[in-house]
């Protein structure tokens, strides 16, 4: 049998260390993680491997080269971006052949004995799935594989439609046997909750605050407001930036909220991004945000770019946040006043202090600095005080048939991952953006008043009374 190592992968949490070294090759117990793989494979009786390379491909290529010093004979499975599992395994096909293989990951260490697994035979299954114990820190935490998938079963599903045919997806599709059924329901339970069906229908709603809030149906309005600002500001420059990410640890972040007051005045949600508003006679807005990266995008999500956010919010100029630093001395020249919110981040007063203090080394060149600063939330603040339609709308009346919730999800000794996702639903599907919780001993309760119950202008608007 065959053995096949997944190595393609950039390694993100042990970043700054894969930067410079593929995770495959980062030493463990004086030897790099492919080592000890190929090892245990050859002394398990393997004799061929395919390692899919991709990020840093070469340097795996010169360790472990045709493979002979470890008892091996290796071909590798180029790909020019990391294809994540299924891609990878996908386009090595053609070098494992049709027969079983085993699959390993290069990137992590384990003890699991290779022999019985080379020797293992598949029968009609669809493959064998070699898992460890729950740690004993988390003994409740539920198993949700479901991979008793024949053969057969998947055969006659992929027949019902090329697009399934394409996809991995058909070998997850479930077989119509009662025990393939029993299963479903176990696993739809425990991920899913109980009483969900509305949930699922969500997606479908067209008054949820997430479709009000699209910017697609408001460019022309967020224009308006920013010719405002530069009415109500007369002259000037007025600088408002989106709020930063948060590291929730290493290189995970907690999700993403946009600065309410940069939404106000363009609608646009990504982060690392800069308003940057003229006053006078020729007043202009220009934005500065992240650059298009196709690689950073396969990871952290889709980016406009400053070309395509010029385009498509309604932009006088765009650039890109890179070009901040050197654009915004040259924009504050001979400007009366700046407007910013003054002392809302440290690193924001320490940067625009440095602005300034560049502009006004210019001053035996004739060119003045802004003499005054004021804090540009006082502007906002009047703006945003009378509501307009749009705002009307996302604050408005509750739907003509809310959803109705028991309160059997969230009775007492119900697992925390039901009672967490039916009030969950239950906010979401009202209209709010996230439910509101507070930690108690032993599960999540939502707090006195959920967020839901705030959206709406009464309390009674909230679809789970009983959650108050």
């Amino acid at each position: 049998m065959k053995a096949m190592l997944l190595a393609a992968g950039r390694g993100e949490r042990l970043r700054p260390l894969t930067e410079h070294t593929p995770k495959a090759l980062v030493a463990v117990g004086g030897k790099p993680l492919m080592g000890w793989h190929l090892e245990r494979l050859a002394a398990a009786g393997c004799r061929e491997a395919v390692i899919n390379v991709s990020h840093l491909a070469q340097q795996i290529i010169d360790y472990v080269a045709d493979g002979q010093r470890f008892g091996l004979s290796v071909r590798y499975s180029r790909e020019a971006e990391p294809l994540e599992t299924a891609g990878g395994i996908a386009t090595a096909l053609p070098l494992l052949g049709s027969a079983p293989f085993l699959l390993v990951n290069a990137d992590i260490y384990c003890e699991v004995p290779f022999r019985p697994l080379l020797a293992h035979g598949l029968g009609n299954m669809l493959g064998h799935l070699v898992l460890i114990p729950n740690p004993a820190h988390r003994p409740l935490q539920r198993a949700a594989l479901h991979l008793c998938r024949r053969r057969r079963d998947v055969a006659a599903t992929c027949r019902i439609g090329e697009a399934r045919r394409k996809g991995a997806a058909c070998a997850a599709l479930v077989p119509r046997r009662r025990a393939g059924a029993a299963l479903r329901r176990i696993v739809h339970g425990t991920l899913a909750g109980r009483g969900h069906a509305r949930a699922r229908r969500r997606a479908r709603s067209t008054t949820c605050i997430a479709n009000i809030m699209k910017a697609a149906d408001h460019l022309a309005l967020y224009a308006t407001r920013r010719e405002r600002l530069a009415a109500l500001m007369g002259e000037g420059v007025a600088l408002i930036a989106t709020a930063p990410e948060r590291v929730r640890n290493r290189d995970s972040h907690y999700p993403y909220r946009f600065d309410s007051y940069f939404y106000y005045l363009t609608g646009f949600v990504e982060p690392e991004a800069v308003l940057v508003v003229v006053a006078g006679k020729s007043p202009k807005a220009l934005l500065f945000c992240r650059n298009r990266d196709p690689e950073r995008e396969t990871w952290d999500g889709f980016r406009y770019g400053p070309e395509g956010a010029r385009e498509r919010f309604g932009f006088d100029e765009a650039h890109p946040v890179g070009e901040l630093d050197e654009a915004l001395p040259k924009l504050l020249e001979d400007q009366p006043v700046l407007y910013y919110p003054v002392g809302a981040e440290a690193d924001w007063d320490a940067r625009v202090m440095r602005w300034l203090n560049i502009v006004r080394a210019k001053s035996r060149a004739g060119i003045a600095a802004p003499e005054r600063l004021h804090d540009v939330r006082a502007l906002l603040d009047d703006m945003r005080l009378v509501k307009d339609e749009q705002e009307l709308a996302t604050m408005g009346a509750p739907r003509a048939s809310p959803p109705r919730r028991t309160a059997a999800p969230c009775r007492p000794r119900a697992p925390a991952a039901w009672s967490t996702r039916s009030r969950r639903s239950c906010c979401t599907n009202s209209g709010a953006m996230a439910p509101s919780f507070r930690r108690t001993r032993r599960l999540w309760r939502p707090a006195r008043t959920p967020v839901c119950c705030i959206t709406w202008r009464t309390t009674r608007a909230c679809a789970m009374a009983s959650c108050s």
